[in-house]
């Protein structure tokens, strides 16, 4: 149990009558005849001492049923302690789990794997920033004030030039000018380049707006600035708008997601390697944007389980066949990743991926 509140009376009392005779609460260890008060309304971390011993060959069957029972009483998270290392060392304790999460309570889990959990086109191996896309559109400051030489007042900022909400704009700019020390006619190119971050990325003071209504007088209220980038932002997520929608994305241009680097999965897919020798460690990403030779070289030095090594090696082989074909036919330098348009379609599957170097890839994963 980790950082939980309470007192945990309760706990300490099961645990006691189901054998157990330590407990660690907080990185203190308690006798569970003695267990400690512990304060109610603070965290505490408790932890089982299912048992100590020595490591060796004779204790092997003991250790064994030690680990399953932490297990099972830790929802699959066992800790080692080390007690012969210092207090200090960084390796004295080492925390374990049965499951593909992160054993020290990071937001970080896998499903089992399966070929789908490879596919940017399966919600099971899509990259959740850019949904598999590998790109995410991303405000251009150029496309924004396409001529630096019109004013504030001119319409300098294109999405703010147009539409009977110009004139709103066009005040809010101003009222952001007597913060900042700018005006409104003056061009662009000549404003601060702190007002120029100032009016594309927003300010945090909020803006004092006059204007003056159909009957003449005058009305003033304070604003927040949230800048011409952010609302390009924000309106492209909320418009249903088809139309609406084509037009933020004018001011818009693609770049490579910055979660998966335009790779389009997931950070815990790519983190799935095979290891090839001296050629190192690849992911599924890496291994299709290498060229047909260079995955051809990479397939047939795949480090495996000699054990299981048969079943991978055929699907290598043919793997490595069809690459093979793809050389003598001058494709060498072709590289999988990239080539959705120009590859066969009858050699992709549903992943997008080429169809054998998915089988490949998860014949010889599996392998493992």
């Amino acid at each position: 149990m980790r950082t939980r509140k309470g007192e945990f009376v309760d706990l300490f009392e099961k645990l006691n009558t189901q054998g157990y005779s330590r407990v660690r609460v907080d990185g203190v260890v308690h006798p569970l005849t003695d267990p400690p008060k512990l304060k109610k309304q603070e965290k505490h971390d408790i932890e089982v001492v299912v048992d100590r011993l020595t490591v060796k060959p004779s204790a092997k069957q003991r250790l064994t049923e030690s680990v399953e029972t932490a297990l099972s009483l830790a929802d699959g998270i066992v800790v080692l302690e080390f007690v012969d290392h210092a207090h200090d060392a960084h390796n004295r304790e080492q925390r374990f789990s049965e499951k593909l999460a992160c054993p020290n309570g990071h937001a970080l889990a896998v499903d089992d794997l399966e070929p789908r959990s490879f596919s940017f086109n399966s919600p099971y191996g899509a990259c959740p920033e850019c949904s598999g896309l590998g790109i995410r559109k991303e405000v251009d400051p150029d496309l924004v004030v396409p001529d630096p030489e019109l004013t504030l007042a001119q319409g300098a900022v294109a999405p703010w030039s147009m539409g009977h909400a110009a004139d709103y704009f066009t005040r809010m700019m101003a009222g952001l000018g007597e913060v900042m020390g700018f005006d409104v006619n003056t061009p662009w190119r000549k404003l601060p380049a702190k007002a120029r971050k100032a009016i594309l990325e927003g300010c945090d003071e909020q803006v004092h707006v006059r204007y003056r209504n159909r009957y003449g007088r005058t009305r003033s209220y304070y604003a927040d600035f949230e800048g011409v980038m952010a609302f390009l932002q924000r309106k492209m997520q909320q418009t249903e708008s088809d139309m609406m929608k084509e037009r933020y994305e004018g001011f818009m241009r693609d770049v490579p997601c910055p979660v998966c680097q335009g790779t389009r999965l997931k950070p815990e897919i790519l983190a799935v390697t095979l290891a090839a020798g001296d050629r190192g460690k690849k992911s599924i990403a890496e291994v299709c944007d290498l060229s047909i030779s260079e995955c051809a070289d990479f397939l047939q030095h795949l480090t495996l389980d000699p054990v299981n090594k048969p079943s991978p090696g055929r699907c290598s082989r043919k793997s490595c066949r069809g690459s093979g074909s793809c050389s003598t036919s001058g494709w060498t330098t072709c590289r999988c990743h990239g080539l959705p348009r120009r590859w066969p379609a009858e050699k992709h599957n549903a992943s997008g991926w080429p169809h054998r170097s998915v089988r490949a890839w998860w014949g010889a994963l599996r392998s493992r």
